[in-house]
């Protein structure tokens, strides 16, 4: 789990570098991220895999990216109104559903 958590910081600050297309070549970039360049062709190679158009320019020697967008990691909360969380619950006031057991199949209520 720390490694996961190690990588997703890493990718957040290499996204940044990106986007500032200030990373100079692989070699450049493990100094400045403090990893190794097999690190760097990882996280590019991760990055990639997750759909993030990184290519790199030999020219300015940075990476960047060959579309506008961001990159998310994490998880971000819905907001939704009392309208549509009522047709999640199907019509239901509440969300408090009674019990059933074999016994009460006769007399099902919600």
């Amino acid at each position: 789990m720390d490694k996961i958590i190690k990588d997703c910081d890493r990718i957040g600050r290499l996204d940044q570098l990106i986007k500032l297309k200030a990373t100079g070549n692989a070699e450049r970039l493990s100094d400045l991220m403090g990893v190794s360049v097999s690190t760097i062709n990882r996280l590019i190679k991760l990055m990639r895999e997750l759909g993030c158009p990184i290519e790199y320019c030999r020219v300015r020697e940075t990476y960047f990216y060959t579309k506008p967008g961001k990159m998310m990691i994490g998880f971000e909360e819905c907001r939704i109104s009392s309208k549509d969380l009522n047709i999640l619950r199907g019509g239901v006031k509440n969300n408090f559903l009674k019990i059933v057991t074999m016994s009460d199949f006769d007399r099902v209520t919600i």
